[in-house]
C-alpha cells in the first residue's frame, strides 16, 4: 500500500500508516503535515483585491521538521 492510498483510508494515524506502508513514522508524519497543509491552502479563501495587503497569504504553516528551503 502506498501513502497516497493509506492517508485517505486511515486519516492522520501516523502509526497505522507506518505499519501499512513500511515507511518510517517520522517520514509519515512529514507527509501527513504536507498533505494537510496542501489541503488547507486549497480551501483558503482568495486574497482580497481591495487594499494594499491581501487578507490571506499562501504561506505554508510551520510544523516540526519544516525547512524553508523545501522538504523532500
Amino acid at each position: 500500500m502506498t501513502f497516497e492510498q493509506a492517508f485517505p483510508t486511515y486519516g492522520p494515524d501516523v502509526e497505522r500508516i507506518a505499519a501499512e506502508t513500511g515507511i518510517a513514522p517520522p517520514d509519515v508524519d512529514r507527509r501527513i503535515n504536507a498533505a494537510m497543509n496542501a489541503a488547507y491552502l486549497e480551501r483558503a479563501p482568495a486574497p482580497a483585491v481591495v487594499g494594499p495587503a491581501p487578507l490571506v497569504t499562501k504561506k505554508l504553516v510551520r510544523y516540526a521538521g519544516y525547512d524553508e528551503r523545501g522538504s523532500a
